[in-house]
C-alpha cells in the first residue's frame, strides 16, 4: 500500500460531486455519438470518449478512497473494482488520445491525453505530494469541456432544426423558390420550382441556374417579371431579383401561383363582353325604337295634312258647284 497527502473533506466532497457530474455529462454526450453513422475516424473517437468514460468513472469510485490519501496498487474495492482499471483507464486514454488526435488535428486531445496519463497512480509514485493536482484539474477541465461541448452540440442541433424547419416551410410554399449565386450554381430550389420545371420538362437541381431562368423568360435580365403557363393550364409570375444571403449576392426567383387570378380575370374579361354586347344590341334597339317613333310621327303629320288637305279641296269643290268663289263663302 502507497499513502500520499490526503485531501480536505471539503475539497474531496467538491471533487466527488464534479465527478458524478462529470459522468453523467459524459454519458450523455456520449450516447448520441453512438447513433451516428460509424467510420474508422469516429470509431477511433467514440473508443477514446469510452475510455475518458472508464477514467471518470474509476475516479468516482475512488474519490472516497482519494479523501483518505491511500491508493492500493494491487486491489482497491475488491468487491467492486480492481485498482488496475483505474491504472490502464488512463495509460488507455493517452494510447488512444494519439490515432484521434493524428486524424483531429487538434492540439487539445494531446493536452487531454496527458491529463489522463496524469491521473494515474504513476504521476503519485513520481510526485507523491502533488498528486491530487492532476485529479483536480482533469476534474475540472473535462468538466468544462463536456460542458462546452454538449451546449455547442445542442446548438448544432437547434440550428438544424431550424435549418429543417426553414427548408420544410419552404417546400410547403406553393410558390416555386430558386437562389443561384452569381456564377448560376443554384444553392437551393424548393419542390414547387421542381414541378414547375418538371412540367416543362427542364433540369433542376444540377443545372445552371441562369440556362433555366433564360428558358422560363429570355428577358429575365431585363425584364424580371414574366408569367409561365404549364401544360396542365396552370400559370405562375415569375420575379427575378438580386438578393444577399449571408455575404454572398445571389439571384433569387420566386414563381407565384397566379392560377386563380388569371381564371378570374377570364371570368371578368368574358363577363365584360358579354355586358358590352349587351350594350350595343341595346344601344341598337333604342335608335331602332327612336327611328320607328320618328317615322310613326312623320306618317302622323302627313296622314293630317292629307286630311287638312282633303277637306279644303272638299270645300272648294262644292264653292265650285254653287257657282259661288265670293272671298266671303270661301273663308266660311
Amino acid at each position: 500500500m502507497t499513502s500520499f497527502p490526503p485531501l480536505t473533506h471539503a475539497t474531496s466532497c467538491i471533487l466527488l460531486v464534479m465527478l458524478l457530474l462529470l459522468c453523467i455529462l459524459h454519458v450523455w454526450r456520449v450516447c448520441p455519438m453512438l447513433r451516428k453513422a460509424p467510420s474508422l475516424q469516429r470509431n477511433l473517437q467514440i473508443a477514446y470518449e469510452l475510455s475518458l468514460g472508464v477514467l471518470f468513472l474509476n475516479l468516482t469510485i475512488c474519490a472516497r478512497i482519494f479523501a483518505e490519501g491511500k491508493v492500493m496498487v494491487n486491489s482497491l474495492l475488491p468487491v467492486i473494482f480492481d485498482c488496475r482499471v483505474f491504472l490502464y483507464a488512463g495509460i488507455l486514454c493517452f494510447i488512444l488520445s494519439i490515432p484521434v488526435l493524428v486524424a483531429s488535428k487538434q492540439p487539445r486531445v494531446a493536452e487531454e491525453g496527458l491529463l489522463a496519463l496524469a491521473c494515474t497512480p504513476l504521476f503519485g509514485y513520481a510526485v507523491p505530494n502533488l498528486y491530487f493536482l492532476p485529479l483536480i484539474v482533469a476534474s475540472v477541465y473535462f468538466f468544462i469541456r463536456d460542458l462546452f461541448f454538449a451546449h455547442v452540440s445542442n446548438q448544432s442541433k437547434t440550428s438544424s432544426v431550424e435549418a429543417i424547419s426553414l427548408t420544410e416551410a419552404v417546400n410547403e410554399l406553393s410558390s416555386g423558390v430558386l437562389g443561384a449565386n452569381t456564377s448560376g450554381r443554384i444553392l437551393f430550389m424548393n419542390d414547387a420550382m421542381r414541378d414547375i420545371l418538371g412540367s416543362l420538362s427542364l433540369p433542376t437541381d444540377l443545372a445552371n441556374a441562369f440556362v433555366v431562368l433564360h428558358n422560363l423568360n429570355p428577358n429575365w435580365q431585363s425584364d424580371p417579371e414574366s408569367k409561365i403557363t404549364l401544360p396542365n393550364k396552370k400559370t405562375f409570375l415569375l420575379q427575378v431579383s438580386g438578393q444577399t444571403i449571408g455575404d454572398e449576392p445571389c439571384v433569387l426567383a420566386i414563381a407565384y401561383d397566379i392560377t386563380q387570378e388569371e381564371q378570374l380575370n377570364e371570368s371578368l374579361n368574358r363577363a365584360n363582353a358579354i355586358l358590352q354586347a349587351q350594350s350595343k344590341e341595346l344601344q341598337k334597339t333604342v335608335s331602332d325604337i327612336t327611328e320607328a317613333a320618328h317615322k310613326d310621327a312623320v306618317l302622323q303629320m302627313r296622314a293630317r295634312m292629307h286630311d287638312i288637305i282633303g277637306q279644303r279641296l272638299s270645300i272648294l269643290h262644292r264653292c265650285l258647284e254653287d257657282d259661288d268663289l265670293s272671298d266671303a263663302t270661301v273663308s266660311r
